[in-house]
Formats: structure tokens, C-alpha cells, sequence
């Protein structure tokens, strides 16, 4: 047996409930969890945060900002 932890955004939550559902996963956890990623920004900008330019780190949004989303754990 092995055990898969998944993190996924609340906005593909129905998405991945069906497509468990469809590839014969009969039943899984899901948890409430926060957390970001590194996705989606432009490197030039983080590099200009980096180095203390105003404008890239007012880009970049709030500093630490977590977003909510869910934790799937499924023993298969």
C-alpha cells in the first residue's frame, strides 16, 4: 500500500474529487490546509524585489500571504 498526499486548490477540488472518483479510488481525507506557491511569477520581477526596488516587491503582493486550500490524503 502506499499513501498520496495531495495539495490542491480549492477551485480544482470538484475536478479532482471526480476524477478519484472515476480512477476506482473509493475513499480519501481531505483537510483543510494554507499555503503559496512559487507559481506565476515573473522571475525579473522577483530578482528585482531581491534587490530592493519598491516597485517589484509592491508586484510581488503581500510578503507571507497564505491561500487557502485542501490537503487530500488517499491510501492506495
Amino acid at each position: 500500500m502506499k499513501e498520496v498526499i495531495a495539495i490542491v486548490r480549492i477551485n480544482m477540488m470538484n475536478h479532482t474529487k471526480q476524477a478519484l472518483t472515476e480512477c476506482g479510488v473509493a475513499a480519501f481525507f481531505a483537510h483543510e490546509a494554507h499555503g503559496r506557491g512559487k507559481g506565476f511569477v515573473n522571475p525579473e520581477v522577483l530578482e528585482g524585489a531581491q534587490q530592493g526596488y519598491e516597485e517589484a516587491a509592491s508586484l510581488l503582493g503581500e510578503k507571507g500571504k497564505l491561500y487557502p486550500k485542501r490537503m487530500l490524503t488517499a491510501v492506495v
